[in-house]
């Protein structure tokens, strides 16, 4: 382990990719600090990152006074807080401010660049809340670092190939031809860890773009069946399909099916040029050993990382009550996030292929006249009543 002085203090430190960071931090030798709420059910996830050396904070972000104390004690800001949190990072900039001493803020983005991507209204809505972010740590004049990790690699190979159901068949959106990027999580903690901590990326937008990195669908297919020794059958989701369900789907279920439009059809992680001010990670640290798409296959393959879905217990519950508890309540730091979107993109693949949705959902999200231009059967009369089972 290397030895550095740098204080860091991560915000979403036990969620799904703020665990990265927190492991990164202290692999790279920083004090670090995981702000946590005190009645948080992550036990096992805090006890982890505590055996590791991790220095647990208890408290709530409206505590203001509390806040300004401890971040008179660290260098650095890190925040991986789950997207329904987001608007509180104007809280976490509020104190940042009165504290004075803070080295580097990097909110939590760890997705597309917000800045220079065009998406579905759904997911656009959704960016306009991180933009809403960014502008504000600008205006107050605070040094920051802008992140865009791209699409987590074990989550989108979990999903996209979903290995570990041994399923005849694997849905391709669109042609299967956009390129996007897909980054290990490891490295995404170890890339996010530097960068903090970087006089190089003070007030900049860092892209984890790495060129062996990217890779479309049909290539990831491809190199998954030579790996398995077999071939699967692939089904194909058109583009004007996953723009009906965008229009279709009531928030937050449209979310999920424009941010896949978005990166497996438009190719928005890889079709633009990087800026004046933008800089890859991967150029900053040419000595980083990272994690190759093949390398990470091989993962899968002999020892696959469990879905998001699998790290939250609360997947065994049914999902109209779940979805009932998010949609209603709002509210729900340690699910929705990472786990969250892995569930409404799980959601997202039973509307495509109809598995049996009245009964796990309501009938309510699809009327019978998009189901029969998706191609799928329904039955007419229940979709055509619209029930809603939440």
């Amino acid at each position: 382990m290397e030895k550095n002085e740098g204080k860091i203090l991560i915000f979403g430190g036990t969620g799904y990719i703020g665990r990265y960071m927190v492991k990164a931090s202290i692999k790279l030798g920083h004090p670090t600090y995981v702000f946590s709420r005190p009645n948080s059910n992550k036990i096992e996830k805090i006890n982890e990152l505590q055996s590791m050396g991790a220095i647990i904070v208890k408290g709530k972000i409206d505590e203001h006074d509390k806040l300004v104390s401890l971040l008179r004690e660290v260098d650095v800001v890190i925040s991986a807080l789950p997207y329904p949190q987001v608007f509180d990072q104007l809280k976490i900039l509020e104190a940042i401010k009165i504290a004075g001493n803070i080295k580097r803020f990097l909110p939590s983005d760890f997705g597309v660049e917000e800045d220079r991507v065009s998406v579905l209204p759904p997911f656009e809505a959704f960016l306009e809340k991180k933009k809403k972010v960014r502008r504000a740590i600008e205006a107050a004049n605070i040094p920051y670092t802008f992140v865009s990790a791209n699409c987590c690699g074990a989550y989108f190979v979990n999903y996209l190939l979903q290995p570990s159901e041994q399923k005849e068949e694997i849905t391709v959106y669109g042609t299967g031809e956009a390129k996007a990027v897909l980054n290990y999580e490891d490295d995404v903690g170890i890339f996010t860890i530097k960068v903090a901590t970087d006089p190089r990326t003070c007030n900049r937008v860092v892209i984890y773009r790495p060129a062996a990195n990217i890779i479309s669908q049909n290539e990831l297919i491809s190199m998954w069946e030579k790996k398995k020794g077999k071939t699967f059958n692939k089904v194909h989701v058109s583009e004007e399909e996953m723009v009906t369900l965008s229009e279709t789907l009531p928030y937050p279920q449209n979310i999920p099916i424009s941010i896949m439009h978005s990166i497996f059809i438009k190719g928005v992680t890889t079709n633009f040029d990087l800026g004046e001010n933008e800089i890859e990670a991967s150029a900053l640290y040419p000595d980083l050993n990272l994690t190759t798409i093949d390398e990470l296959l091989d993962i899968f393959l002999h020892d696959p990382p469990k879905p998001a879905s699998q790290h939250s217990n609360k997947f065994s519950r049914k999902p109209s009550v779940i979805a009932h508890d998010l949609i209603r309540n709002g509210n729900d730091g340690a699910m929705i996030g990472q786990e969250f979107m892995c569930f409404m993109l799980s959601l997202c693949n039973d509307y495509i292929h109809n598995v049996n949705i009245k009964n796990q959902y309501h009938q309510a999200l699809v009327t019978g006249r998009t189901c029969a231009s998706h191609g799928r059967k329904q039955d007419s009369k229940n979709g055509s009543r619209a029930e809603n089972q939440m």
